[in-house]
């Protein structure tokens, strides 16, 4: 079980189904202690613990072979913790190799208050052993030296070729699944690039499969331009993703390659290419010949990621139809994202796996992306009233969607009614966005509340909107490196740690609380034992039907 678990874990923790987040309730003991980097350490305490209780067992008479056994295995425990330093905090690393080391110490003092001269045979057959082992070890890191200078690394399974300013979360959420999915390693410059002169020499020597995502502006770019040409000059595989916004050049563009590339920043001349072989390199990929990947229709959210990563790597994939009904449970850590852009969504299902296993140690709700979710605004603004945090992804043109902006002014009418107790409200901004100005709150903003059905006034609503942006921004920057949007992701989770918020309806949760473990641990069950869709363990279902709960917010005061 513990095994299984921790093999599922990263696919649970992408899974932006609700049953999803159900079952890493019912783990969180296992993984939570420790550092998402490390989330597989709880494995290796219980590897540890077994091998240690089945020394005395295996090996019953013989007191110098037990110890020299029980020693190494410590041993190399301590190394293996010194290294991956599982624990959330220093003092927690350091106390846990210190015990270890407690512990050989022990075996030693035990070993000089014990007759280990009966056993001497014993003693030759680990001393030789531990010899050789020593042997074998220095032999073998020269011949792992001498294997990495012949072969290059790092090598990468798979290169994913995007315009950087607008699809660079979505590049990241595609490597984040493929690696979750796969355990390949994947590429994307904002991680692995230290010099753009090796770009082309990487995509010829390291990589296996180049996947091409195409976006309005992804073959203007020179660089990208140069990495399709490199990928079909030495016969790697290619996949090209389209998506929605894409436009493929016209026989104008290819006529006029030159002022079709955005040749302002680089030339490709140095690096030996040239324009016939960009056009020739472009046909070819938008030719029958190379594999192509589309956005599906019928999926929504980061469901659409999912299956399009599904249909790269080959893995067959269930169609979903519907979206999951809005969850509306207390204390939960809400994500508001504009679903009409990608980029939004992407941030959105980024942000949400990389602070769902901290958020979960704070609250057992756990993090909500409303994009995932069917965007039904009575749902939507439930859950925002009955939040412990809301996370607003502000993205271009956010603020021109309605249901963005009324989701806004309905959180700062539940904060300014409710206090401590109402949910924290914090903005964050990713690449692109544009912080409103006059002109919207002259004109857009009422063009946008005769859409819908809010109560609040014009006044009453640019009021809202001013608060929500007088609060500090946390800038999430999608198209950076991955150490630092973690940087990044742990000020988001601070902010919701802090928020001061209050559980004033503590009975309700208390009365739900047996029912919810009972609960949790059934549909775990009937999870491992595939129980169809219609049972009690489908999260959504249940939230679909009955009476729709009563929201925590104005109307209650």
């Amino acid at each position: 079980m513990v095994c299984w678990g921790t093999y599922k874990y990263r696919a649970w923790v992408s899974d932006s189904n609700t049953a999803g987040r159900y079952i890493l309730q019912s783990f969180r003991f296992l993984f939570f202690r420790f550092t998402p980097q490390r989330y597989y350490y709880g494995l290796i305490l219980i590897v540890r613990s077994l091998l240690i209780c089945l020394v005395p067992v295996v090996i019953r008479s013989d007191t110098a072979m037990q110890m020299s056994v029980m020693a190494g295995i410590i041993s190399f425990f301590v190394i293996v913790q010194q290294q991956l330093n599982p624990w959330h905090s220093t003092f927690s690393n350091i106390i846990d190799g210190a015990m270890s080391v407690t512990m050989n110490v022990l075996l030693v003092v035990g070993a000089l208050a014990t007759d280990v001269t009966a056993h001497m045979d014993s003693i030759k057959v680990m001393g030789s052993m531990v010899f050789f082992s020593a042997c074998a070890v220095v032999f073998g890191s020269l011949l792992f030296s001498l294997y990495r200078r012949c072969v290059p690394r790092p090598y990468y399974d798979k290169f994913i070729c995007h315009h950087k300013a607008g699809s660079g979360a979505q590049a990241r959420l595609l490597k984040i699944m493929i690696q979750a999915k796969t355990d390949q390693s994947v590429f994307i410059d904002s991680d692995d690039l230290k010099e753009l002169d090796q770009l082309f020499d990487i995509v010829k020597c390291k990589v296996g499969h180049l996947v091409v995502y195409l976006t309005r502006e992804t073959l203007s770019r020179p660089w990208c331009a140069g990495e399709i040409v490199t990928a079909f000059r030495v016969g790697i595989k290619v996949t090209a993703v389209k998506t929605p916004s894409f436009m493929p050049p016209t026989d104008e563009h290819f006529a006029e390659l030159e002022s079709y590339l955005d040749l302002s920043s680089t030339k490709l001349t140095p690096y030996g290419i040239t324009l016939p072989d960009v056009a020739h390199a472009f046909k070819q990929l938008l030719g029958e010949k190379t594999p192509s990947v589309e956005f599906r229709a019928n999926c929504h959210g980061s469901r659409r990621s999912e299956a399009m990563v599904c249909d790269i790597i080959g893995m067959p994939t269930r169609v979903v139809t519907g979206l999951p009904a809005v969850p509306t449970e207390l204390g939960m850590t809400v994500i508001l994202a504009d679903t009409l852009n990608d980029e939004a969504v992407a941030s959105a299902s980024i942000l949400a796996s990389k602070i769902q296993q901290d958020v979960f140690r704070i609250s057992r709700e756990g993090v909500c992306c409303l994009c995932d979710h069917r965007q039904d605004l009575h749902d939507m603004h439930a859950a925002i009233a009955n939040a412990r945090a809301v996370i607003v992804i502000l993205s271009s043109s956010c603020m021109q969607s309605y249901p963005m902006t009324s989701s806004i002014i309905e959180l700062m009418n539940v904060v300014g009614n409710l206090g401590d107790a109402g949910p924290v409200a914090l903005p964050v901004t990713i690449p692109g966005f544009q912080f409103p100005d006059g002109p919207f709150f002259e004109d857009t903003l009422e063009k946008l509340l005769q859409l819908g059905t809010l109560t609040q006034s014009l006044s009453e609503a640019i009021s809202h909107i001013k608060q929500f942006f007088k609060r500090i921004a946390v800038t999430f920057t999608t198209n950076g490196s991955d150490q630092l949007l973690d940087t990044q992701a742990d000020a988001i989770f601070l902010r919701v740690r802090d928020s001061g918020w209050k559980q004033q309806v503590t009975s309700q949760i208390s009365m739900r609380s047996a029912v919810d473990a009972v609960s949790g641990s059934v549909k775990l069950m009937n999870s491992l034992l595939g129980k169809p869709k219609n049972s009690c363990s489908q999260p959504p279902q249940s939230e679909e039907v009955g009476p729709k709960r009563p929201v925590r917010g104005r109307s209650h005061l």
